[in-house]
């Protein structure tokens, strides 16, 4: 996470110019080019130059200059940063992009050699969150706040996407009372996924809280938007984008408000080194998406494809309809099979259960029914066999003396 100082600087920073869309437009991927922005706004706050195109006249433009001035600064992010081994790479790789992209040769491999090796082998494996956990969050939430949790807990939506999202990549599917949600549409990333009932309506009470202050709801407006002055018609009425850091800042403050992690001091004179923490802070929700809906039998192909996943030479040939994602077939469950995993509400889960407990009891009374009246239907007939035969004794003594068996070939004889 960039630093207070860094966050400062970042809005005077000039990012234009041909330099710039060298480096920017050859990225496919939206979230790439959101993290590779990040590192590249961070590298000119380090070489303090307010515009992009004094990195390439950095040093006189002496590649061994700007060479040097890389591998002191991945120095820096390792040794006073603290950053992991993979944020690291992912810096080195943006900015080797960066420099290819604009024609300046440098020696990469001297340059990655100062990544340093992945020292942090993990003596705590990150988990997802619980359920108690995230319930925790969502008591600390506001209506905006609490659509944020749910989307990412529903849908495994990565932090990057949701400040991206409009109202118009949503629809609502009434059958199911959820929505269909198109993320990143019309970049090559686009997928599509849904979220839970229980998203659903944090969504419809957010929009309903926003209209009802003066907001014309469209489907240009940004489904997250920033807070406004609820006395301020003219602030309601324009709703503004939010950033991707304050979709991160919404998240961090939950957990801390939540009691879920505890601030830490650091110490006089200790490096600046980020603590590691047994559930990630915003990915632990996908996680929760991901490990809750695979063990509540969603086929793991669909759930990889729901969370945005490349699925390599496969996604080329294997296709899936939106309605095959949500509804599943008779071989691989939908994600409308694992809603009740994924809600959160305690109460509808225990709900939910109460209804397919009722359901198994009326099916149970009705295997019941049915059963006493066959042996009802059985009894009949055996009484109207036995007045039958009555009926015969009665009409001739004799048939008392002849055994029964003979009495019914008689009966089939006549």
């Amino acid at each position: 996470m960039a630093s207070k100082q860094e966050e400062h600087h970042q809005h005077s920073l000039i990012l234009t110019g041909e330099a710039y869309r060298n480096y920017i437009k050859s990225l496919r991927s939206a979230y790439t080019r959101y993290m590779y922005n990040v590192v590249l706004k961070s590298y000119m706050i380090y070489c303090k130059v307010s515009d992009i195109n004094d990195l390439l006249n950095y040093e006189n433009n002496n590649p061994k200059l700007i060479q040097s001035n890389i591998i002191d600064y991945l120095i820096e992010l390792k040794e006073k940063r603290g950053l992991a081994f993979k944020s690291r790479c992912l810096y080195s790789t943006a900015l080797h992009h960066f420099y290819d992209m604009n024609d300046i040769t440098l020696n990469w491999k001297k340059i990655n050699s100062f990544i340093g090796i992945d020292e942090e082998i993990k003596t705590v494996k990150d988990r997802p969150y619980t359920y108690e956990e995230i319930k925790r969050l969502l008591e600390k939430c506001a209506e905006r706040e609490r659509v944020v949790i749910l989307l990412m807990a529903s849908t495994g939506m990565r932090e990057g996407a949701i400040h991206t999202l409009r109202i118009g990549n949503i629809t609502k599917i009434e059958k199911y009372n959820i929505y269909q949600i198109i993320v990143y549409e019309n970049t090559a990333d686009a997928y599509i996924t849904f979220c839970t009932p229980e998203c659903a309506k944090a969504i419809d009470d957010y929009l309903e809280y926003r209209s009802r202050y003066g907001e014309k709801i469209t489907k240009n407006a940004p489904l997250i938007r920033e807070q406004f002055d609820k006395n301020d018609s003219f602030a309601s009425a324009i709703p503004r984008p939010i950033s991707p850091q304050l979709i991160r800042y919404i998240i961090y403050k939950a957990i801390y408000d939540a009691g879920l992690r505890e601030k830490q001091t650091p110490l006089v004179g200790a490096k600046n080194r980020t603590h590691r923490h047994e559930v990630m802070q915003s990915h632990g929700l996908r996680k929760f998406f991901n490990t809750t809906a695979i063990k509540a039998g969603l086929n793991p192909l669909y759930t990889e494809m729901l969370m945005g996943h490349k699925i390599g030479l496969t996604g080329i040939y294997f296709r899936p309809r939106p309605t095959d994602l949500l509804e599943g077939n008779d071989k691989m469950l939908g994600y409308v099979s694992v809603i009740d995993a994924l809600t959160i509400n305690e109460e509808h889960r225990l709900r939910k259960q109460v209804e397919s407990l009722t359901e198994k009891h009326n099916e149970i009374q009705i295997i019941k029914d049915k059963h006493e009246h066959e042996m009802k239907t059985m009894r009949e007939e055996m009484n109207q066999q036995f007045n039958q035969i009555m009926s015969m004794v009665q009409q001739n003594p004799q048939l008392a003396q002849i055994k029964p068996e003979a009495l019914t070939r008689k009966k089939i004889e006549e």
